[in-house]
């Protein structure tokens, strides 16, 4: 008897301490922050930290989960909760999500469209849900887990659409353009100019207007190219100027690395989840 009371409080015991880890809510969350020696921040995981930000409405507090610079989950002391890409619609972003946002509230990404949905509302084997709400950034979950405001419209669901269509054809016309010189000065410098913590200067100032300016002109930038390849894991020199490294049994160019690359590289900064060529 005494040993399965032990075992009891044991299994309590990491109930709430995995609670602690992951907080849900503004309570769970304040709670967090009270148990640690620095009470408006602690680290929840791998770039990841919950910090206390200061109110700007009267009343309402706010706790934030901070992923790098953004804030991709805000708990507020009415109990809605506020959920934001900060325009990174990457894996690790909607896990962060997933992992802290609002009870009973997932996002879901179907064709490289992210939805907002309740847990209990789906069917199928796969969970597929029964209705579902088109994420924006900002949208709010009220207490009761249902979408307060912020979702995307008809019109940015359009939009992003025709912004996909667009990253399509450009990283169709970087792979055409093979070979490609060596990025140089001449390049754009938001594409070019590398900081001393390796990030590129459009990187560093959150400005993505030179990349639409770039889908517009149909502007081939070697050092977008040469950037992209790197994320994507590959070695630059090798898969640009080495023409053996791209030669398939037909002989010609395997463009499929370079289209993929672009694809993700420029989705990534544009706030769109794309799964590339």
């Amino acid at each position: 008897m005494q040993g399965t009371q032990v075992a009891g409080r044991a299994t309590q015991w990491a109930k709430e301490r995995a609670k602690r880890a992951n907080p849900r809510s503004y309570r769970d969350a304040a709670k967090v922050l009270a148990q640690g020696r620095n009470r408006d921040r602690r680290k929840l995981a791998n770039n990841t930290w919950l910090e206390r930000r200061q109110s700007f409405v009267s009343g309402v507090e706010r706790i934030a989960v901070r992923l790098h610079q953004t804030d991709v989950v805000v708990y507020r002391s009415d109990g809605s909760t506020k959920l934001d890409s900060g325009g990174w619609r990457t894996v690790t972003t909607k896990d962060r999500i997933n992992r802290f946002g609002p009870k009973g509230v997932r996002v879901w990404s179907d064709k490289g469209e992210w939805y907002v949905y309740r847990t209990g509302n789906t069917h199928g084997c796969y969970g597929v849900p029964r209705k579902r709400t088109p994420f924006a950034d900002g949208v709010v979950i009220g207490p009761r887990g249902g979408v307060r405001s912020g979702a995307a419209t008809a019109q940015e669901l359009r939009a992003r659409k025709i912004l996909k269509e667009r990253i399509r054809r450009y990283a169709k016309l970087c792979a055409d353009s093979l070979p490609l010189p060596m990025p140089s000065g001449g390049d754009c410098w938001d594409c070019s100019m590398v900081t001393s913590d390796g990030k590129t200067l459009g990187d560093r100032t959150l400005d993505t207007t030179h990349l639409k300016s770039h889908l517009t002109e149909g502007y081939v930038v070697p050092s977008l190219v040469w950037h992209a390849l790197e994320e994507a894991g590959y070695d630059p020199k090798r898969q640009i100027w080495h023409a053996v490294a791209f030669r398939d049994g037909l002989g010609h160019w395997d463009d499929r690395p370079i289209r993929s690359a672009v694809i993700r590289y420029m989705a990534r900064r544009l706030g769109l989840s794309m799964k590339g060529a």
